[in-house]
């Protein structure tokens, strides 16, 4: 068993330089445009987060919560979300 082990090993090693030689593809106009929106957005996202999670919250009584991410998400256009009565998330 010792002997398959270090063969494993070393195949790993081995192949690692391999694997990291790979070239990173050019992003696209549509991919830089995204990640451009997307940190431009950040203070705002970051900030209705703090607030979001602010607001109290205690296991089955998440509605206030729940009712300013309805607005938050109203407020830029997203669809609403049906949220369900009693139910219990993972």
């Amino acid at each position: 068993m010792p002997i398959r082990s270090n063969l494993s090993a070393a195949l790993i090693l081995l192949a690692a330089p391999l694997c990291a030689q790979q070239t990173i593809p050019t992003p696209t106009a549509n991919v830089r445009a995204a990640l451009d929106l997307l940190k431009a957005d950040n203070a705002w996202t970051v900030q209705q987060q703090i607030e979001l999670t602010q607001i109290p919250s205690p296991p089955f009584k998440e509605s206030a919560r729940a009712a300013a991410e309805s607005r938050v998400r109203a407020a830029i256009g997203l669809p609403m979300v049906p949220m369900p009565i009693n139910a219990t998330f993972m």
